[in-house]
């Protein structure tokens, strides 16, 4: 490689040194955030009869009722 190749070769890789930690970055960031699943209006637990099990977890809450 001639000089002025190896100068521009250099500056090149600096570049890409800097640019993808922060294109990786930017993207972990621009990733929205999970919503958790919530009805809009409460349950109406009488009108479906006696609830058998429930189980909660971080993410979602799930209901096993009968009539």
């Amino acid at each position: 490689m001639i000089k002025p190749l190896r100068k521009r070769h250099l500056q090149v890789w600096v570049l890409l040194a800097v640019l993808i930690p922060v294109g990786i970055i930017a993207g972990w960031m621009a990733v929205p955030k999970m919503m958790t699943q919530e009805l809009l209006q409460p349950p109406a637990s009488k009108t479906f009869g006696f609830k058998i099990e429930s189980i909660e977890d971080g993410n979602y809450k799930d209901t096993l009722k009968s009539k």
